[in-house]
């Protein structure tokens, strides 16, 4: 399989947010290095930035580890079933007609994509591919103007739902579009495709990822002090 190819699928999806000038810290990436992506999902709301030292959430309760809970992409689906999403996707794909299965981002404190099911919807979607978890933050590193750095974005955690109303301003879905042009044949190359489908939330209106540089040193406790690419590199093939 192409993995160039596997990489720049970005599936399309649907964000909506409200309109906000963009700050002068805040860089708008078009293109990341997925393949050493580090993410946190913490079961637990973290420190607040605004927050003074008497008050209770100036820290995160437990703190961190040494790693600051940084976990590689691929750890995100350690409890999935990936030869049954191989089968699941060879099985909706084998038809050939166009079809679409949509994913709604739901921001808990450990988000994730929930399937929304229809009478169309394929049932193996909804045995295997039913819950995606997705990162509630990243560290990656980027090419801007022409240097290599390490960032850092964030999914808002906020309530998709009031009083059983759905708040339009933050909601967020994913569609998958079948037939797919290529399907994964190895974990590997699952993975790979998975992961193209959680980090779609991260861009906004499937564009641009709104991220901040963060110091190396950071990065790099971050990726265990392993994993980093240097300028001098070959690095990987951008993504999407």
């Amino acid at each position: 399989m192409n993995f160039k190819r596997l990489l720049s699928i970005l599936f399309v999806f649907l964000g909506v947010g409200c309109a906000s000038s963009q700050k002068s810290d805040i860089h708008l990436l078009r293109e990341i290095i997925l393949y050493n992506l580090h993410y946190r999902r913490p079961p637990q709301i973290g420190a607040r930035f605004s927050a003074e030292p008497v008050e209770s959430d100036f820290e995160s309760k437990p703190k961190p580890d040494s790693k600051f809970d940084c976990e590689p992409l691929k750890s995100l689906f350690t409890g999935i079933d990936l030869a049954a999403v191989r089968q699941c996707l060879d099985s909706v794909n084998e038809s050939g007609k166009p079809k679409k299965i949509l994913y709604k981002l739901k921001r808990e404190i450990t988000p994730f994509l929930k399937l929304n099911e229809d009478k169309e919807t394929p049932t193996c979607f909804q045995k295997v591919l039913q819950v995606l978890p997705v990162p509630r933050e990243i560290y990656f590193q980027a090419l801007e103007g022409g240097k290599l750095s390490c960032y850092n974005s964030r999914i808002p955690i906020v309530a998709e739902e009031v009083l059983g109303i759905s708040n339009y301003f933050y909601s967020t879905q994913v569609n998958v579009d079948f037939p797919l042009q290529d399907l994964p044949e190895e974990d590997e190359e699952t993975i790979l495709l998975l992961s193209t489908w959680v980090m779609a939330p991260f861009f906004n209106n499937g564009s641009y990822l709104e991220s901040k540089i963060v110091t190396r040193s950071l990065c790099s406790a971050c990726f265990g002090g392993k994993g980093l690419f240097q300028e001098t590199d070959t690095l990987p093939p951008f993504w999407p």
